[in-house]
């Protein structure tokens, strides 16, 4: 429930702990001794699947797990995953798939892209889909047969992967799998407060309309959908739209959660702003719609900064690294915010929030001699890239190692840019994490901020084509 605060893949936990006490008390046992002779009951099907959702589990306590050191958190995770692909394997998950092989490739999924893996998620996700429309996941004839507590079961499981497809594909800018339909309400007859699962279906609702629109969006189609996003916010539960009204750890976890992709999505829909067409800014509203572009972007990396401060899930979670970078180098690159004091001092305290994060890696051991600094990175090398070009940025300079950097300090009487760089913590060397031909390509001009529109600039450093040392690092056998 602390990793995923709003949607728990898991939709059963007691079956999860039965079946974690049953396979301890039977290793106590020594029913595994002679692997030649184990129980037939734990060969089963039912009971591969079982076990493979368990290391499911596992491989995900590893990638969350306090452990300091990415390169022995990364290993253990590898690991916890190949062995329940094995069990999966032996359970033939897919000509016979179930509910725990459901659970247990999402869980592996987002793991993979927690690890960097961001399209092995892409891809096992697809696959996860189409076994829950075998199972009949999708529809509620199906489940509407079956008892309660499998039929809600079912429902969360099925939910939570719509949902994860619609966005996970607005944030790599790919065509959903899931449609409309799957994502209705359910019936709200008191017209009662939305809680986080309810919001968030809506917010991936608005995420899917995004995605249908063939045409670029006007002004007035934006603010029309900005407005059913701040319907949604507006019919939340109090402590969804008010931190202080949050009770316990879990309310604080579900209230950014769901702040940080409100944001997000809105800074999504403002997109058009940013393009900066003639056509666009002529319209009458074109200054509401960039104003709230600004807003939206600074209050996503406000909002990751928040939630890092508590916790380490935003920092080792792929979907929300991969947002607030995105932000964060759109406020850099924007003309109405690169220049802004509050825009730049939330890059450079994004920057340093990463910079913390890798210099513990660094201290932890991970720059082992001999071994690549990369193969331990929980970065992608689109997000390392992106680190680099704030840095860059923040620098005001062509890229160099942090030790040659000049820009060191700076008087009270310079602009916001040469304040910035005063401060030591952006100096992590991040292009230690990126292969030569990248770095070059970078450092030649190829992604030159100023010959590209700003979401023209995101793309050519999120979708590079450069070689991706860190997923090559990382690939499972």
């Amino acid at each position: 429930m602390s990793i995923y605060p709003l949607s728990p893949v898991l939709a059963d936990m007691n079956s999860l702990e039965a079946i974690l006490c049953d396979y301890a008390q039977a290793l106590e046992a020594d029913e595994f001794r002679n692997p030649n002779h184990v129980l037939t009951h734990w060969i089963t099907k039912t009971a591969l699947s079982k076990i493979a959702l368990l290391l499911a589990v596992l491989a995900t306590g590893a990638h969350f797990s306090p452990l300091l050191s990415s390169r022995i958190r990364l290993e253990l995770c590898l690991d916890f995953i190949q062995r329940a692909f094995k069990a999966l394997r032996l359970a033939n998950y897919a000509l016979h798939p179930n509910i725990d092989n459901v659970q247990a490739l999402l869980i592996i999924g987002n793991t993979l892209g927690d690890c960097g893996q961001s399209d092995g998620t892409w891809a096992l996700l697809g696959t996860t889909i189409r076994l829950a429309q075998a199972l009949g996941l999708h529809t509620q004839s199906s489940t509407g047969a079956q008892d309660d507590a499998t039929s809600q079961r079912s429902r969360a499981i099925w939910d939570y992967l719509a949902r994860q497809d619609c966005m996970l594909s607005i944030s790599n800018d790919r065509p959903a799998m899931v449609s409309m339909r799957w994502l209705s309400d359910p019936p709200n007859p008191n017209n009662a407060r939305l809680p986080p699962s309810d919001v968030m279906r809506r917010i991936a609702r608005i995420a899917l309309r995004i995605m249908n629109i063939e045409q670029p969006l006007n002004v007035n189609q934006c603010l029309e959908i900005l407005s059913d996003l701040d319907d949604s916010d507006s019919r939340s539960e109090l402590y969804l739209q008010r931190r202080d009204k949050c009770l316990n750890l879990q309310q604080h976890f579900q209230h950014l959660t769901i702040r940080f992709h409100l944001s997000f999505v809105a800074s999504m829909i403002c997109r058009p702003a940013l393009a900066g067409s003639a056509q666009i800014r002529g319209e009458p509203n074109f200054a509401t719609l960039r104003d709230r572009a600004k807003l939206s972007l600074m209050s996503t990396c406000r909002i990751f900064l928040e939630f890092q401060a508590l916790s380490l899930i935003p920092m080792r979670t792929w979907s929300i690294t991969h947002c607030v970078l995105c932000c964060t180098i759109l406020l850099c690159v924007w003309e109405e915010t690169r220049d802004n004091l509050e825009s730049r001092t939330l890059q450079q305290r994004v920057v340093e929030a990463f910079s913390r994060v890798a210099k513990l890696d660094e201290e932890a051991g991970d720059d082992v001699q001999g071994q690549s600094p990369c193969k331990s990175s929980w970065l992608s090398t689109g997000h390392v890239l992106a680190l680099v070009a704030l840095q860059k940025s923040l620098r005001g300079s062509t890229l160099v190692p942090p030790e040659q950097s000049n820009a060191r300090h700076s008087s009270p009487g310079q602009d916001s840019g040469a304040l910035l760089v005063a401060y030591p913590d952006v100096d992590f060397n991040f292009t230690t994490m990126l292969g030569d031909d990248v770095l070059e390509q970078f450092n030649d001009g190829s992604w030159d901020e100023a010959c590209l529109m700003p979401v023209e600039y995101l793309n050519a450093i999120m979708n590079t084509n450069g070689k991706d040392q860190l997923q090559r690092s990382c690939e499972i056998g």
